[in-house]
């Protein structure tokens, strides 16, 4: 089996080009034809999911490989670029003699595309994403002495391989990106979906704080339970002793001026070591939670054993940490819960 890199500088290039009707809106996978809206043109429908898009998703008519398909528009107005690239992989699956995609197939498939991405020294994490492993990745390029970062998820459903991408500035990647790929709905359930994915998935309930009125889903597994630490406005933990908690505190006076995507893991190790010397930040990334600036950090604590997901955000006059936790050997039966949880927070607008 053979993956390909779809981001490289030529395809990167092609999906700069603006669309030649500005003033109506075209829903290319399927052809229709209607008004174009202020802000997002409508859901746009090819035979397996819904995504909105802010520009006319057209499909592009000379891409190269022949079993994709391949759509992308402009958003001239914000600078920002979009695409999404379906690649059958029925001749893959022929060659292997499979009917459909398998954990094997979907381990391989993934394992090669993140050597790729290893060899173009590009940054990447693995996810699931609606039920599918993901693989989320970022590069920078440069057009016109231009700098522009790309950010791309590719997942296997359905016989297919899809790529969502979306290039712009750097400050603004993570953001538009975010709210792209959040906006994409099945409409045809994957089997891993419909069936013993689905099944494996935990339930939730949510928790809304009367103090500072966000909510936040709470695990099946996890229960609220009370908290000794003075700015712990909730505490969540499971039988095995797990805590997720969310400390919120005033704002300071110096934090008006930042965001929390002026973090960085260099001065966060820097202001905690003094104090506890085995802390140390494996990860980082800059993302948005509720359409607010985040910075999240993978840490472990060599003394203890435990490592944890942290996530800092600033929301009006308040900062939020969030903190989920769990033995470093236990760690990895707990991190899609503690990602889903922290992932989950909404502000009371």
């Amino acid at each position: 089996m053979t993956s390909i890199i779809l981001c490289g500088i030529t395809l990167l290039l092609s999906c700069v080009l603006p669309n030649d009707k500005p003033n109506e809106s075209i829903d290319s996978l399927t052809n229709k034809t209607g008004k174009q809206t202020t802000d997002i043109t409508g859901q746009v429908y090819s035979d397996f999911f819904t995504i909105d898009c802010p520009c006319e998703l057209q499909i592009e008519p000379n891409y190269i490989n022949k079993s994709s398909t391949f759509y992308k528009c402009a958003d001239l107005d914000n600078q920002t670029f979009y695409r999404i690239s379906i690649d059958n992989q029925a001749e893959a699956l022929r060659q292997l003699k499979i009917q459909d995609f398998n954990g094997t197939f979907i381990k391989n498939f993934l394992n090669e595309y993140m050597a790729n991405l290893i060899r173009e020294k590009a940054e990447y994490t693995e996810i699931i994403f609606n039920g599918q492993k993901a693989i989320i990745y970022k590069q920078s390029i440069t057009v016109d002495a231009t700098p522009i970062t790309s950010k791309s998820i590719i997942f296997l459903a359905n016989k297919n391989s899809f790529t969502l991408s979306v290039m712009t500035n750097a400050k603004m990647a993570d953001k538009y990106f975010e709210k792209f790929i959040n906006s994409f709905k099945w409409t045809v359930q994957p089997k891993s979906i419909a069936g013993k994915e689905v099944q494996q998935q935990t339930p939730t309930s949510a928790y809304a704080s009367p103090k500072y009125g966000y909510t936040i889903n709470i695990p099946q597994e996890f229960r609220k339970t009370s908290a000794t630490g003075k700015n712990i406005d909730l505490k969540l933990i499971n039988d095995g002793g797990n805590p997720i908690l969310v400390n919120v505190t005033p704002r300071q006076a110096e934090e008006y001026s930042i965001t929390a995507h002026d973090y960085t893991a260099q001065m966060l190790e820097n202001s905690i070591k003094p104090y506890n010397p085995s802390f140390n930040i494996i990860k980082s990334e800059k993302t948005y939670i509720d359409g607010e600036k985040a910075f999240l950090i993978y840490y472990t604590d060599s003394k203890s054993g435990l490592k944890a997901i942290e996530c800092y955000i600033f929301y009006k006059d308040k900062a939020y940490v969030l903190t989920a936790t769990a033995k470093t050997n236990d760690f990895i039966n707990f991190e899609k819960t503690f990602l889903s949880t922290i992932k989950s927070l909404k502000f009371k607008r």
